[in-house]
């Protein structure tokens, strides 16, 4: 009897198209008794790192982004490597592998239309860029020094839903009525999609309605899943109306109103990949230029240290007085007596 092929887990399988592994996880969920559909199905695993908070329980965040990925690079990722090359045979027993987040410079951003983000779509997906502030500490919360965008029409706001049904009048000429003379809701008809936002705990406000077809709201009702005060995934389309993107079981609530403006503001902003390509060469030109500043300010630096260093050790005179390596006449006196 011939063994079948095992896979090589660490090489990375086909993409199936959106449709196809939608369809995969839906099944898998179905097997595995989950409810939620975001969960890992692919292998090998990995462990993106792209920044670093608490290194051996002391606190990094005080440092700036550029220090706190090198003490990650130094301190776990270089020891990491250097394990798995001297004994691969471990690489078997691993839950997961661990490797750092690559970044770019802010203004290759060509490259990353053209190169980067196409690559890394294939294997896990991209919906947009995050610009970080290098030479900054870590902030708790929103971070003015952090910039994300996504395409326009991806800038999405995750909103609670609750579904308001037409109520209707009981006939009393209706044959098949059960006899109630109460109004009741019409539960066959398309209800109204009412979206809130969080104003502060359990405070919620209206934030318009999302737009459905008679056809999206067979394809929502196939779903099979809790619609009412659920959590949904919405964007505007080209005529300003909320439309469905998809269920968020991954949250427990809504966006608050200071996030749902700030998205609004840029999908009103409207920033699109040519408009950052564009900009790039402005970007660019600032960037050599604070480098160049930044290099200005470390030469001084050391220049003004070396100065000080020669003042406190005059072979002679200076600061401290005469006397050998900066020893005072007083106490040269006093080490002969």
């Amino acid at each position: 009897m011939n063994n079948p092929t095992v896979p090589d887990l660490d090489k990375i399988g086909i993409k199936a198209e959106p449709q196809l592994a939608d369809q995969f996880r839906r099944e898998v969920a179905h097997l595995l008794g989950r409810t939620s559909l975001g969960f890992p199905g692919a292998q090998p695993l990995k462990f993106y790192v792209f920044d670093c908070l608490v290194l051996d329980g002391t606190s990094l965040m005080h440092r700036t982004l550029d220090k706190r990925l090198a003490y990650f690079k130094e301190k776990v990722l270089k020891p990491y490597n250097a394990m798995y090359k001297k004994y691969p045979s471990e690489k078997q027993h691993r839950a997961f592998a661990v490797e750092d987040k690559s970044t770019q410079f802010s203004y290759g951003l060509e490259m990353m239309f053209r190169e980067i983000i196409p690559r890394v779509k294939k294997v896990h997906g991209n919906d947009g860029l995050i610009f970080t502030c290098r030479s900054t500490p870590y902030k708790i919360g929103t971070d003015e020094n952090i910039l994300k965008w996504k395409p326009p029409g991806e800038n999405t706001v995750d909103f609670r839903m609750r579904l308001q049904f037409p109520i209707v009048e009981p006939d009393p000429a209706d044959a098949d009525g059960d006899g109630s003379t109460e109004p009741y809701p019409d539960y066959d008809a398309i209800p109204i999609f009412h979206l809130f936002v969080v104003r502060r705990a359990n405070d919620y406000v209206p934030y318009g309605t999302m737009h459905v077809t008679e056809e999206e709201w067979e394809t929502l009702k196939a779903m099979q899943k809790p619609l009412d005060d659920s959590i949904v995934e919405c964007y505007k389309d080209e005529q300003h109306r909320w439309r469905f993107m998809r269920l968020r079981e991954d949250k427990m609530d809504a966006n608050h109103i200071s996030t749902v403006e700030s998205v609004m503001e840029s999908i009103e902003d409207r920033v699109g990949e040519e408009d950052l390509i564009r900009a790039a060469p402005a970007i660019k030109v600032a960037w050599k230029r604070r480098q160049a500043e930044a290099d200005m300010a470390k030469h001084r630096a050391v220049d003004e240290e070396r100065r000080r260093r020669g003042s406190l050790v005059p072979n002679g005179t200076g600061a401290m007085g005469s006397g050998m390596n900066g020893i005072g006449t007083g106490a040269k006196r006093k080490f002969e007596e």
